[in-house]
């Protein structure tokens, strides 16, 4: 039998989500406090949603100033400085204070760098939804944010290629 020839469809569903600084802001304004660190994380370093929630203290080094993530969704691990990021180190110091009173209070040793009163962060289904409802963001996945990320890190000036390996 002969194969029919078949024609070759032209799928058009790559996301275009994007937000801007004054967008993001709006949103962090909305949501809810335990969901502020992560998301303002993923927007400046473009990490994924699991990366972003499993980040644990361990991976933070106060000295050297960097993050490490040592394996990721495709295999390889990445360190991220972030003294020269001043909005990344002041989300990572807010984190640090959080979680010292957390400590403090449940007197508990909390490992996650985001959490929920110490415990970790696993379903913000409608959390989110409801503050990018309130943010005018209706849509917005928080993989936009990876997008996002790249975006500002090229029109600050980084090659593609950094950008890419930081995200």
């Amino acid at each position: 039998f002969p194969i029919p020839e078949i024609p070759k469809l032209t799928v058009k569903n790559a996301r275009q989500g994007f937000v801007t600084d004054a967008e993001i802001q709006k949103l962090l304004d909305e949501l809810p406090e335990y969901l502020r660190g992560p998301t303002a994380f993923a927007y400046i370093t473009g990490w994924r949603r699991g990366e972003v929630f499993g980040l644990q203290w361990k991976d933070v080094d106060w000295e050297s100033l960097e993050i490490s993530l040592e394996t990721s969704k495709n295999g390889e691990g990445r360190v991220v400085p972030f003294s020269t990021v001043s909005r990344l180190e002041a989300v990572l110091r807010k984190a640090k204070s959080d979680t010292a009173k957390v400590q403090k209070e449940t007197e508990r040793i909390v490992p996650w760098v985001f959490h929920q009163n110490g415990k970790p962060i696993m379903d913000t289904r409608k959390d989110w939804r409801e503050a990018t409802k309130a943010a005018g963001l209706e849509g917005l996945l928080f993989h936009d944010l990876r997008r996002s990320a790249v975006r500002n890190m090229e029109r600050a000036g980084v090659p593609r290629s950094v950008a890419m390996k930081v995200t």
